[in-house]
């Protein structure tokens, strides 16, 4: 019978389902290790493309309280990217080591993060761990930019240095602009956009979001930052280098012509509107599509199109 009560008390102590299982593994996470673990979940959950042990691993080198933005901190690297992560997050993720990837141990881990469910836990730590996907978005981006703006992760040839800094160069944009996580990376965007630092142009040389096969920029012409805020439609991030850095927004920047050009052919009305209230030039149409209103006529933004008209944009044939 001592047995048979013991098995019994064992039964009734297992976890009813998933939800009861993942919410007891958050619940083992040590308390000063909860936020680094709470952050790699974030990442995984918002990453584009499945992410590589090292890659991943990368966020626990990230300073997120320094000011005035996230830091990459070189000493803070783990020196064993994958006994570090598996320190950290126990049962919730696994590692396909034939793929040299880390992703979560079911799919229904990611589902339940995102959930309501795990507000609603008894467990006394696992709610802290719910996540929205912007926040989600927000993580991935703050680790994105603290490893463009780190030391020496771009001016090398080696992937294996920095092993984020090919997917953080592409994808930091992405996670940028998913709904209003842009709100919470202001800092850091303009860090990164400063004239006054390598780190844009490094930026730029890695990754170019304006590259068509079609179109080479002129040696003499240099990639502007406020070009290429206008181009991504970061509208806080172009007035401040329009106010603060007192940027030129008539200058050619890359294959679409000016920062007006750029914004008017991607859509970004709001960017626009910024860019005329501070004297961009309307009827510019040394464009590569001709004028702003050419382009976004071209490219069927049909409030832009208004806009500029309104504005004083002269009807030229396309």
């Amino acid at each position: 019978m001592c047995l048979t009560a013991a098995v019994g008390r064992v039964l009734r102590t297992l976890p009813k389902n998933l939800d009861e299982t993942y919410a007891r593994a958050m619940d083992m996470v040590e308390e000063y290790n909860w936020e680094y673990v709470q952050r790699l979940l974030k990442f995984l959950i918002a990453a584009v493309r499945p992410l590589r042990i090292a890659e991943l691993a990368e966020l626990l080198a990230v300073d997120f309280i320094a000011d005035p933005a996230p830091e990459y901190v070189l000493r803070w690297r783990p020196p064993k990217p994958e006994v570090a992560l598996k320190m950290t997050c126990l049962t919730l993720i696994r590692f396909d080591m034939e793929a040299d990837v880390v992703e979560f141990a079911h799919h229904s881990v990611k589902e339940y993060l995102l959930s309501g469910r795990i507000k609603e836990s008894i467990r006394k730590r696992a709610p802290r761990f719910y996540c929205k996907e912007d926040s989600a978005h927000v993580v991935a981006a703050q680790v994105c930019l603290a490893t463009l703006l780190g030391p020496g992760t771009l001016d090398t040839d080696e992937n294996t240095a920095y092993p984020l800094k090919e997917y953080a160069a592409r994808n930091w944009i992405t996670h940028a602009r998913y709904k209003n996580a842009v709100a919470g990376l202001k800092e850091g965007m303009k860090l990164l956009f400063d004239p006054n630092n390598k780190h844009f142009a490094l930026w730029v040389e890695a990754y170019d979001v304006d590259f068509d096969p079609l179109y080479a920029r002129p040696e003499f012409v240099k990639p502007q930052p406020l070009y290429y805020a206008a181009l991504c439609g970061f509208r806080d991030l172009t007035e401040h280098l329009l106010v603060d850095q007192h940027e030129d927004p008539n200058v050619h920047g890359g294959k679409y012509g000016t920062s007006l050009h750029a914004a008017a052919a991607r859509g970004h009305l709001e960017v626009v509107r910024l860019l005329l209230d501070h004297s961009a030039s309307i009827n510019d149409a040394t464009g590569s599509h001709g004028s702003a209103l050419q382009a976004a006529t071209l490219f069927g933004h049909t409030a832009v199109v208004q806009l500029l008209r309104e504005r004083g944009a002269t009807s030229q044939e396309i």
